[in-house]
């Protein structure tokens, strides 16, 4: 296990090649594509992700008297004194007075850069003067990415009752401390559709569609440290956590627009207004933005330990995952799950103690609607003033956060019970602007 990362050989190899085309079939049919590839920068994880971080860096010991009616005693049965406690006590040894708790943080060697490579086709067919269709295919490839993994690890399946203080290469040091590395990946591929109507009388549409797929190996929530079930595990490792990555959703909708009305002075209603009835009735307009995005995956654990690793819970074969009341006092189905296997013997490599996949299943859907109206009053030809009343989740529509709760075995209820949402309530603002 190395400690620190290679930073004494520059990465000579990181070649960024961008490459792109368009062509126009039609007069109004073009197809485009690209390709490019783009480092991005290590994670900033603060001075708490530093090699400084070590012992002897930083590195406190504290000794405590029993209790305030005795005094503290060394070794040698001796009160301890600041002049005999120095002598007696050897500061260099890490394990004095931390005992397990003493953490090795790690970075990989060779620590490589991060990189994305991104593909793309897309179509595109302008079919009247105003309005035109695209739809292509967009794709990543994320590599050498970072993560946040642990050190000080089993490396051979062990029953729930083995200590695995006695199975880890430094048994004087403790378990699964932070380790980094750039040996993660990610795959996304999507299908997207996009229409759009550019300004005709005084309207404007946008609206596009996604159909994708995003899967990965890195925890995005590196700063919480999330840990892997058996990163060290010979034939498992992270790749054995490899699945959907925290954000996916399968479908995502955006349709946006913007409409002048057409009433007031100079246009097609009321257009010989004077300026008192123009002054209410013209220059009005109204916008909206309306989000639609499906669910997004989490992993239902273990409720117990069936190994000293970690564990995710089983599918249960013919069950619907969301049978039942499917609303926010229950999400999921619990007769869906099953515990795994539990290990009976160390070493083993019956590798169903670990259970099955990451994310099975799926949160709530989130659906919003932003609006807004807004007003235009012309003072001269350079003042001008401008009333906005503007609403966020115009619809006040409840915006469900991620199930909690997730023991499948709590014969008590509330399992996949929803107590939080990911969205304020409606919201209302009132403005004005001027300009001159």
């Amino acid at each position: 296990m190395h400690l620190r990362p290679n930073l004494g050989e520059a990465q000579k190899t990181n070649f960024a090649p961008r490459l792109g085309f368009a062509y126009r079939i039609k007069s109004n049919l073009v197809v485009r594509g690209g390709y490019g590839t783009a480092y991005g920068a290590l994670g900033n994880l603060g001075y708490g992700g530093t090699l400084g971080t070590n012992y002897p860096f930083v590195y406190v010991s504290t000794f405590n008297s029993p209790d305030s009616q005795h005094p503290l005693l060394l070794s040698n049965g001796q009160t301890a004194t600041m002049e005999n406690a120095f002598t007696t006590i050897n500061l260099g040894d890490p394990t004095i007075n931390s005992g397990l708790g003493l953490n090795m943080y790690g970075r990989q060697y060779n620590y490589q850069t991060p990189y994305v490579q991104t593909i793309n086709l897309t179509v595109q067919d302008q079919f009247t003067s105003h309005d035109s269709v695209q739809i292509g295919y967009v794709g990543t490839l994320g590599r050498h990415l970072d993560n946040l993994g642990y050190n000080n690890s089993p490396t051979e399946i062990l029953p729930p009752s083995v200590n695995p203080q006695n199975y880890v290469p430094f048994p004087s040091f403790s378990r699964n401390a932070t380790y980094e590395t750039t040996n993660a990946t990610s795959n996304y591929n999507s299908l997207q559709t996009t229409y759009e109507h550019q300004l005709s009388s005084g309207l404007t549409l946008l609206a596009n569609y996604t159909y994708s797929k995003c899967l990965s190996d890195q925890h995005t929530q590196a700063s919480q440290n999330q840990q892997y079930r058996a990163e060290w595990l010979p034939g498992f490792g992270i790749q054995g956590d490899y699945g959907l990555c925290d954000i996916d959703a399968t479908h995502l909708i955006h349709f946006s627009g913007s409409y002048r009305l057409p009433v007031g002075r100079g246009l097609q209603y009321m257009s010989g207004a004077n300026k008192a009835v123009d002054a209410f009735l013209g220059g009005w307009a109204v916008n909206f933005i309306y989000t639609y995005q499906s669910g997004q995956p989490f992993t239902v654990p273990c409720p117990v330990a069936t190994s000293e690793f970690g564990c995710f819970a089983d599918l249960v074969p013919g069950q619907n995952l969301y049978a039942g009341p499917h609303n926010q006092t229950q999400w999921l189905n619990p007769n869906a799950f099953a515990e795994p296997p539990a290990a009976t013997s160390i070493g083993e490599t019956n590798l169903a103690v670990l259970g099955g996949g990451p994310q099975q299943a799926r949160g709530p859907s989130f659906s919003n609607l932003d609006s807004s109206v807004f007003k235009n009053f012309k003072f001269t030809e350079t003042i001008s003033m401008q009333f906005r009343a503007e609403a966020f989740n115009t619809t006040n529509t409840p915006q469900l956060g991620q199930p909690t709760n997730l023991n499948f075995t709590n014969t008590k209820g509330g399992f996949s019970s929803i107590t939080s949402t990911r969205a304020p309530s409606r919201r209302l603002q009132l403005a004005l602007k001027l300009f001159f």
